[in-house]
């Protein structure tokens, strides 16, 4: 898992100049696009860039224990509560609360039929107040049944939203496997603009842009399928469609209690992430959540540094 900056999730359709306008005019907040098969030719959804499931930048996560809130700028009151119902999912291992408001919050919902995407984590202070900082498509208005792809759609999305990157950009990606630059081009040929194949398959985030990343997590929710096509080892991934037990532990550690109340989470995290003894005893000394994040990710810099 990692954090860093702006999101999509989607598939295999061809980018419209509507959609390439968006991307190029977000791309310096690294806006994240997903492309799925379930687009119609001529449409995007924005899941095709960087991110990965522990994987994020400090300047883009939000205060430890702050509201951040949040507005629909269109959609239907059952769309509304499958967006409530996913963020509560992430929420509920994080130090951090949501609030609905009529209009103008830090974080704002849009719905449209072919393309999702989100700017990463506080970034989506930088635009302007009247614009979207996450879109979805595909979620059904009228059914009240939250589909396992809806759902998937939601969470990776509110992954970004909360600071995360793509865990296939992560540096950690390559420990496991290699993309084929020319097999993943040809993919996504006639699909996907070449441009975006670049920057939201191919492109690993540089190891200095980032504060924290895991070993790499097949089973993050920030992972796109990996066809294994695509790589030079020929082995694929699919694409996960839950929260992972490593994604929870990193929102815990980023995003922490107060060491005193909420001692029990901390320690499940860190034994998930294989925190050795001695550092967890360090790190459960420290009283104050912020000082308790700082620490923990100097840990995981010092980590990578000498393994």
């Amino acid at each position: 898992m990692h954090h860093r900056k702006k999101t999509t999730e989607q598939g295999e359709t061809t980018l419209t100049k509507e959609v390439e306008s968006l991307v190029y005019e977000h791309a310096s907040l690294c806006t994240c696009i997903e492309v799925s098969a379930d687009n119609a030719v001529g449409a995007v959804d924005p899941e095709l860039l960087p991110l990965n499931a522990a994987f994020s930048v400090a300047d883009n996560l939000w205060d430890i224990g702050s509201t951040i809130t949040f507005s629909f700028l269109n959609g239907s009151p059952v769309q509304h509560a499958k967006v409530e119902q996913c963020f509560h999912n992430w929420l509920s291992a994080a130090n951090l609360k949501v609030n609905k408001v009529p209009t103008a919050g830090d974080v704002r919902i849009t719905f449209a039929p072919t393309t999702s995407w989100s700017l990463v984590g506080k970034k989506s202070q930088l635009v302007a107040i009247t614009s979207a900082t996450m879109q979805l498509s595909g979620i059904h208005p009228n059914s009240t049944t939250l589909s396992p792809g809806e759902a998937r759609k939601i969470l990776h999305e509110c992954g970004h939203m909360l600071g995360l990157e793509h865990e296939h950009q992560s540096p950690a990606s390559t420990t496991v496997f290699t993309r084929n630059h020319a097999a993943t081009y040809q993919y996504y040929r006639g699909r996907l603009h070449r441009s975006l194949v670049a920057r939201n398959v191919l492109q690993l985030v540089g190891e200095v842009d980032l504060s924290v990343y895991s070993p790499f997590d097949c089973m993050s929710i920030m992972l796109y399928d990996i066809p294994a096509c695509t790589t030079n080892e020929g082995h694929g991934y699919p694409k996960p469609m839950n929260l992972s037990a490593l994604d929870r532990a990193y929102m815990i550690m980023m995003y922490p209690p107060s060491p005193s109340t909420g001692v029990d989470a901390i320690k499940g995290a860190m034994s998930t992430i294989n925190i050795p003894a001695d550092k967890q005893s360090e790190l459960l000394q420290e009283t104050c959540p912020s000082t308790f994040r700082e620490c923990f990710m100097e840990w995981v810099v010092e980590a990578r540094v000498n393994p």
